[in-house]
């Protein structure tokens, strides 16, 4: 953990980067899990558990690669209850293509005027790695996932955000594990 603190102090250090802009988002999530066969049976026994709840955490760092994708940079923490008895936490990596928008704002300038250009809404879709960690299961789950949304210009430093994500985890003793989310947020320009 401490590995990837340094990571992202080292990465966002840099002045290309202060291109991105922070996503700071709310939602639901829904999880199902199913473990493999068990060990102590000769049946093809399996266990599977759901857990769903409305606190969904997700601080996400976005960078514009080229004009139509974004990288994505986040970290989610999924809360059982309010007072998180229960939590899941874990790194999200991936990246975003505007269908009809560009990534980044676009400028013009010459020695007398400056203009910036904002679309309105910007649909997008991504594709992604996803990690968790679950604290009462102490397991692991890694996989990939595909998110789709939209944003909504509301000023020149903020916008708007609406996505929805699937995850296709795996874990250990060939545990899997689909998480489903329904995201809120806001975007800063930084």
């Amino acid at each position: 953990m401490k590995s990837l603190l340094s990571f992202f102090i080292i990465f966002l250090s840099f002045d290309a980067f202060a291109l991105g802009r922070i996503d700071f988002s709310y939602g639901f999530y829904s999880i199902n899990s199913t473990a493999g066969e068990s060990s102590t049976t000769t049946t093809d026994a399996k266990t599977s558990a759901s857990v769903s709840g409305p606190y969904l955490f997700n601080l996400a760092y976005l960078v514009p690669v080229t004009d139509k994708v974004q990288l994505n940079l986040g970290y989610s923490v999924l809360l059982a209850d309010i007072s998180g008895t229960d939590k899941g936490f874990g790194v999200n990596v991936g990246f975003n293509y505007f269908f009809t928008s560009s990534a980044k704002n676009e400028n013009f300038k010459n020695d007398s005027i400056y203009v910036e250009r904002f679309e309105l809404w910007k649909p997008y879709a991504g594709l992604g790695f996803y990690q968790r960690d679950f604290q009462s299961i102490k397991n692991s789950f890694a996989g990939f996932g595909v998110n789709g949304g939209v944003e909504r210009y509301y000023t020149k430093d903020m916008s708007l955000k609406a996505e929805l994500r699937y995850l296709s985890l795996s874990g250990t003793n060939s545990t899997i594990a689909t998480e489903i989310n329904a995201m809120l947020g806001i975007i800063f320009v930084i």
